[in-house]
């Protein structure tokens, strides 16, 4: 039971670090996936007249200025579409690249309040380019980690704290800067003279704390094993590869037999010491033991359990 505990205390923070990086590239995948938008944008009640036509939504510009009811806005692109009987049909994305950072622009032509007139807000000009960077360096720490983890329960290896340390960093102000990038368009976005409507987008959030939690917990449990004397290698490993040779002590030198002196006696009667060699009864002071000798003895075998 013991054994069980300690492996998995070895392998917990890298399947944590791997369930991680499985909800970021959930979100930061070059792919428009529905329900993992940052934000969306109901344009669905806006009514445009253009000379006796009236048409609803607000136009695409990069899909032949089609008016369209709603707008998801991901990582990579942006996707809209129309609203048929309620449900909402995705019939446009964008290349990956730089149109998403030109939308905001689009929409205040027509009137869509992305920048109150009074306050410029410098962050939605540039943030959403700079959560693709913040999504690019967590995802990359965040996969060296991954290796160097499932490398690490098999080797020791203390760059694996390091690189846990800069993830964890990275995909937390990464969380933080997607929250308040897309959760200010979110509350800006909304307009008395225009009836649009915006909403967060609560998944493709939840994986980012989810993921971010992940790389905390996988971090601290590096600390841990780190820090903790309980790791690889045993007391009982150590001792054997590293005990020298000792000396047992097999008896006195000086003990006294009927009122004479051992010692006297064996340095008086060289025949009585190779005698006692033929027959294994000569006197031995000390003897030369092994480490593998004294752990047997010991109760304890080579590999450092208990016998």
């Amino acid at each position: 039971m013991g054994r069980l505990a300690h492996y998995v205390f070895l392998t917990s923070p890298a399947i944590l670090s791997i369930v991680s990086l499985v909800c970021l590239a959930a979100v930061a995948l070059p792919r428009a996936r529905p329900g993992l938008q940052f934000a969306t944008v109901d344009t669905s009640n806006v009514e445009v007249k253009v000379g006796n036509d009236v048409f609803h939504g607000l136009p695409d510009s990069y899909d032949y200025s089609k008016h369209k009811d709603f707008f998801t806005i991901h990582l990579w692109n942006y996707c809209s579409g129309t609203i048929q009987n309620g449900v909402r049909h995705v019939d446009f994305c964008s290349k990956n690249g730089k149109l998403i950072f030109n939308l905001f622009g689009f929409w205040k032509s027509w009137g869509v309040s992305v920048h109150r007139q009074d306050v410029r807000f410098y962050w939605l000009d540039h943030g959403p380019r700079l959560l693709f960077i913040a999504y690019t360096v967590s995802g990359i720490l965040k996969s060296l980690e991954v290796i160097a983890s499932v490398a690490s329960i098999f080797h020791r290896w203390v760059g694996v704290v390091v690189l846990a340390t800069a993830s964890s960093l990275a995909l937390l102000a990464t969380s933080i800067m997607t929250q308040v990038t897309y959760h200010t368009l979110v509350s800006r976005a909304d307009d008395e003279d225009i009836p649009i409507t915006a909403q967060d987008g609560r998944i493709a959030y939840a994986l980012n704390w989810s993921a971010t939690a992940l790389s905390l917990a996988a971090m601290t449990l590096w600390y841990l094993q780190f820090c903790s004397p309980f790791n690889r290698g045993g007391k009982g490993k150590a001792a054997a590869e590293k005990a020298p040779y000792t000396y047992e002590q097999m008896g006195q030198s000086y003990t006294e037999e009927d009122g004479r002196d051992t010692l006297h006696l064996l340095s008086k009667t060289p025949q009585t010491m190779s005698r006692g060699v033929k027959d294994n009864t000569a006197y031995e002071p000390f003897r030369v033991q092994r480490p593998s000798e004294r752990l047997a003895r010991d109760g304890v075998s080579k590999f450092g359990e208990d016998l």
